[in-house]
């Protein structure tokens, strides 16, 4: 049986707070595509399985960048030897394993959409794509893994189809391109990790100043035409407001990424997490 200090280990490893926002997008894309549902548990299914298979990547990450997060991440679970690599191993394999069989029991669409997922997750780790070392490219790929692919699952859930209207396909996109601007921040804390292990990161490409105002262009027009199509599937003029609100707090942190780029990612992802939440709440036949 697990210590309650190894079990706390392996809730570290797999990141829950970040997969927990994936599961939740996943769950969006189901009520944007039919504003009432009356299927909860396969509601309940879905968020499970791409919460899941967000933490099964999150471990491929860790294992493949070992020596980095040992300048980056010291206190990491496998770099603090609170988790061996072989345990992360089997752990990650039995997820992909588990959220592949929760997709399948959702649908055929969904499990294949869960394979595309994964494929991508991949190609953010592991040699030789690694788009994790392939500065903005970096970006683009985690922004479709845990936005749009999670989103198009959602849906197709609901339809019942693997095609997505225009509308749809180009809320969801602009929707992952807001993702990649709001990432960019992580770099901010992993320097000096990134430059003994070689990545060619966006702010090692660019400098701190040049990719914050980046960020920070780049969040305003995204977020902008996300609250837009948003506002389009919602018809909510209250979501519209909090999310200019949500806006307008976001770029007053990143204004000081440079000084504290921790506290800025964590305004970013609580932010982020209000405004799907009013999102959700907008969606007022859901309830």
């Amino acid at each position: 049986m697990l210590s309650g200090s190894k079990l706390l280990a392996y809730v570290e490893l797999v990141r829950p707070w970040n997969g927990v926002v994936t599961g939740f997008i996943a769950v969006l894309g189901a009520l944007f595509a039919l504003h009432t549902y009356s299927d909860l548990l396969k509601l309940v299914v879905l968020f499970c399985s791409f919460t899941l298979a967000y933490n099964a990547g999150t471990i491929l990450n860790d294992i493949f960048d070992q020596k980095i997060d040992q300048i980056n991440m010291p206190y990491r679970p496998i770099q603090a030897k609170k988790v061996s690599e072989k345990n992360a191993i089997i752990l990650s394999a039995f997820l992909h394993v588990f959220t592949f069989a929760l997709a399948l029991w959702l649908s055929w669409q969904v499990a294949l959409i869960m394979l595309t997922f994964f494929i991508f997750s991949a190609f953010y780790s592991v040699p030789p794509v690694r788009f994790v070392a392939r500065g903005f490219l970096s970006q683009l790929d985690l922004a479709f893994t845990v936005a749009f692919i999670p989103l198009y699952a959602g849906t197709s859930l609901v339809t019942g189809k693997l095609s997505l209207s225009n509308h749809y396909i180009l809320t969801y996109l602009v929707f992952s391109i807001l993702f990649s601007f709001l990432f960019l921040v992580k770099d901010y804390k992993d320097v000096e990790g990134d430059q003994v292990g070689g990545k060619h990161t966006v702010v090692l490409s660019l400098g701190k100043e040049r990719t914050k105002m980046l960020m920070i262009v780049g969040t305003t027009v995204f977020y902008l035409a996300s609250i837009f199509f948003f506002y389009q599937l919602t018809q909510d003029s209250i979501l519209a407001i909090i999310g200019v609100g949500v806006l307008l707090i976001t770029l007053y942190f990143q204004r000081y990424t440079i000084q504290t780029p921790g506290k800025t990612f964590a305004a970013n992802r609580l932010l982020l997490a209000v405004f799907l939440v009013a999102t959700v709440l907008a969606l007022k036949s859901v309830f």
